[in-house]
């Protein structure tokens, strides 16, 4: 598998940055206090998962308390004074790889960062910093760098110093006998046959089995390699690795993916080269997956095995894999390691693993993929998905076998090189295992199936257009709503019922979703599952930053979003361009600056090409930002939340106890509750004069109590239960937040009065909701809920007031009826 060298960024990343406005210095110190509530890794993986350049200045401020900008600790190593930070910096600076001088950035904050931590954990920093040194040929620096680390000297994988003695570098460490035991020592240690490396050739093709291998004999292999445009020395060098097998039982069946005629003569050369060779012809350029499909019909043997036209099969591969489906039936699959190296046999690549497990080395039960039809015709990153596709058929998972059974080789400009860089993979290959694992996941086993055979088999899931056959030509879409769609909570809720409201209009929509850095993750995380399932049945459509698609209307539902762009500009053709306030910029006391209203405009027209209009959710955000937003680019309308009344309305007609039940639901966040004790428990009150249940506040309140929670309380997780559940067991949703909270709407507070309940909130908030709720401090909390208990006549009549004016001012036909006007202008 031809995957390309980091040496540059690949090419379909030379594109522009977008132009970042420096961060403000209050910006960094406030999400530097985000940074230290995460795991150390967090803010380090979410940098390169999201290629996020600005995150460089966080980590600069990080790394220097906060006295440098990024250009000076560029300039000025020195001047870090937090070493861990400083190397985290340089790692995300080499490995992201956005600039054509990174590499040599990356290196310089290394060398600075690393001499100063402590040797655990330097390991993996001094490590990239030696293979740093090495990918730009300073064979020297990477060895001084090996030398001052006794990990890096005695661990038995040492591939540093296997590379530093290899003589097709420059290396002048090199040394032809050492290179080969070293390499050797690779497969000796695993114990498998030693490769021999031949002499009578250079480069890859030194690789080679010996002469005398054992003969194994069982049920006949397929081995199915696809081409398109082959090259006589790849190819043929691919071929013999699986001719020279100990299982001798196997056919090779050779698929040209309709390569023009002047390759005739290297397609008849693979057909000579054994009687167990077949050649397929594709009567037109499909992908890698239809050619495979055609395969695996023509096919003759109990397993399948996949094999890349460049890579090279160790020659115990088929065996060490077959041996274990052989020895249990239930196994669909196995797949082997792989180490991976270039052109000259050298396996560093900074920022991976040199061994990893290879699912193109995928082999497979032939007749459990005939039965669920195949491969999904795409043009890529179909693998995976048949091996745990076959996984949940078989009710059995398949076997990963930890061996270097394959070697694979790295070639610049390959069909797979533009999608991945170290700790990223491109966005269409995080949708499509996104969308598949959402079929597996919600789809009986037996149902698994996409074709009555597998030249009929349909994709059962949304292929993005980077990987379809015949690429889609460019969408338009009346609304796309961009956001952060991990997660299920308020803004999340809020999206989902904007794409109800605007589905039911007869509108196109399609999703966007960006990482927000506010909510950094040492792991990458699926989209919440309600938005998954409305594209798997094609209710919507996720939308990707480099797809060319018209958008009418693109509608940023977090501004945070942008505050740490994406590196590069969007290609989607963004005809208007809202963003949403949602949430304020900070809250009351200046705390917790989460963006710049100017900052995110800026970086709004350069990463979509469209000046943005500001459109607050409610008075509160309105009077938060418009002194920020620049003359003529705040709307005159709001965009409040949303809310379906037939799906939330409840049964109002008694009490739920024979005293007052009051509660909440929230965050479990300290400014979602009052600050000091006795105003929380005026406003909750624990004598057992009523019941209090709340949903999302055992840590909180907690804190402020200096004790836990109130036994007199009932208190659930967040989201230990559905939403509306919960609502259903109050009378009075009572909603007293820290006087320094800034709700930009509330969420929580439209989904209570949905349900009928009556709502006592801050007055602040009587702009948003106005005469749906009642309005009290939390002293007079109390003496509100008693009354409307005592009078229930008062009490339902302000219940169905709340719901009346839901459906007047937040409903799913109002937001339809704007979103309309908008288009129209």
């Amino acid at each position: 598998m031809s995957i390309s060298s980091t040496q540059a960024p690949p090419e379909s990343d030379r594109r522009p940055l977008v132009a970042l406005q420096p961060p403000a210095q209050r910006l960094l110190h406030d999400y530097a206090d985000v940074v230290s509530r995460r795991s150390s890794s967090a803010l380090e993986n979410t940098a390169l998962r999201s290629r996020s350049y600005g995150a460089r200045e966080l980590l600069a401020y990080l790394a220097t308390g906060g006295t440098a900008r990024l250009d000076e600790v560029v300039a000025r190593p020195s001047l870090a004074t937090d070493h861990r930070w400083l190397a985290s910096l340089g790692r995300v600076v080499a490995l992201q790889n956005l600039m054509p001088d990174d590499q040599a950035v990356g290196i310089e904050l290394l060398r600075e960062a690393v001499p100063g931590l402590p040797e655990r954990d330097a390991r993996p920093y001094r490590k990239l910093l030696a293979e740093l040194l090495f990918a730009r040929e300073d064979y020297v620096g990477a060895r001084e760098v090996i030398q001052h680390s006794k990990f890096l000297k005695e661990t038995g994988y040492n591939y540093l110093r296997m590379d530093l003695a290899n003589p097709q570098t420059a290396s002048p460490f090199a040394d032809e006998e050492e290179w080969v035991h070293r390499f050797r020592r690779r497969f000796e240690r695993a114990e498998l046959i030693k490769p021999v490396l031949r002499t009578d050739v250079t480069g890859f093709e030194r690789l080679a089995a010996p002469d005398d291998l054992p003969a194994v004999d069982g049920p006949l292999v397929s081995v199915v390699m696809t081409t398109f445009k082959p090259e006589l020395p790849y190819v043929v060098h691919a071929a013999t690795s699986v001719l020279r097998q100990t299982w001798t039982n196997v056919e090779l069946i050779v698929v040209d993916d309709a390569s023009p005629a002047e390759y005739g003569d290297v397609l008849d050369a693979l057909a000579a080269l054994d009687p167990r060779v077949r050649v397929l012809r594709m009567p037109t350029n499909g992908g890698t997956y239809l050619a495979r499909n055609a395969a695996l019909e023509a096919a003759r043997g109990v397993f399948v095995a996949n094999q890349d036209d460049d890579d090279w099969s160790h020659p115990e591969r088929i065996e060490r894999q077959v041996r274990p489906l052989l020895e249990d039936p239930s196994i669909p699959s196995s797949i082997g390691w792989c180490m991976r190296t270039d052109e000259r046999l050298v396996a560093q690549r900074p920022g991976y693993a040199h061994v990893f497990a290879n699912v193109s080395s995928l082999l497979f039960r032939r007749d459990l993929a005939l039965a669920v039809g195949g491969f999904i015709p795409t043009r890529r990153a179909s693998d995976t998905e048949l091996m745990m596709r076959l996984d949940r058929y078989a009710e059995q998972p398949h076997v990963e076998i930890r061996l270097p059974l394959s070697v694979m080789r790295v070639r610049a400009g390959s069909l797979s090189s533009p999608d991945f860089a170290p700790g990223w993979n491109h966005p269409a290959r995080v949708a499509y295992k996104d969308a598949y694992r959402h079929w597996h996941a919600n789809t009986q086993p037996k149902n698994l199936v996409i074709g009555s055979t597998p030249t009929q088999a349909q994709a059962p899931v949304p292929v993005p257009v980077r990987f379809q056959v015949t690429p889609a030509a460019p969408r338009r879409f009346d609304v796309v709503l961009a956001g952060d769609w991990r997660f299920l909570g308020g803004p999340q809720r809020s999206m989902l019922e904007e794409v109800a409201a605007l589905r039911a209009a007869g509108r196109t929509v399609g999703i966007l979703h960006l990482d927000a850095l506010r909510f950094m993750s040492t792991d990458d995380r699926l989209l919440c599952e309600p938005i998954r399932a409305l594209i798997h049945a094609g209710e919507v459509t996720r939308v990707l930053e480099d797809d060319e698609d018209v958008v009418e209307l693109l509608a940023l539902r977090y501004p945070p979003l942008l505050q740490f762009p994406p590196a590069h500009p969007s290609k989607l053709q963004v005809e208007r361009l809202v963003v949403v306030a949602n949430q304020a910029p900070s809250e009351r006391d200046g705390s917790d600056l989460r963006y710049v209203v100017q900052d995110v405009s800026a970086h709004a027209e350069a990463v979509f090409g469209r000046r943005a209009l500001w459109v607050p959710q409610g008075p509160t955000a309105r009077a938060a930002i418009e002194d920020d937003v620049a003359p003529g680019e705040l709307a005159d309308y709001d965009f409040p939340g949303i809310i379906d009344v037939d799906e939330w309305r409840s049964e109002r007609t008694s009490f739920r106890s024979d005293r007052p039940v009051i509660g909440r639901h929230s965050r479990d966040n300290a400014m979602k509750w009052p600050a000091d004790r006795e105003t929380l428990l005026a406003a909750y009150p624990a004598d057992g004069s009523v019941e209090v249940r709340a949903m999302g506040g055992r840590k909180a309140p907690s804190e402020v109590l200096g004790a836990p929670t109130p036994p007199t309380w009932l208190v659930f997780d967040a989201d230990e239960m559905p939403v509306r559940t919960f609502l259903n067991s109050l009378d009075f949703f009572v909603y007293h937040q820290h006087p320094e909270a800034y709700d930009a709407f509330g969420r929580a507070v439209l989904e209570a009065l949905a349900t009928g309940l009556v709502a006592i909130l801050p007055r602040e908030m009587e702009a948003t909701f106005g005469d749906a709720a009642l309005y009290a401090t939390p002293a007079e909390t109390s003496e509100l809920v008693e009354r409307y208990y005592a009078d229930p006549e008062l009490y339902r009549a302000q219940s169905e007031l709340a719901v009346r004016r839901v459906e007047e001012r937040f409903s799913r036909a109002s937001y339809a009826k704007q979103v309309a006007t908008i288009l129209a202008s």
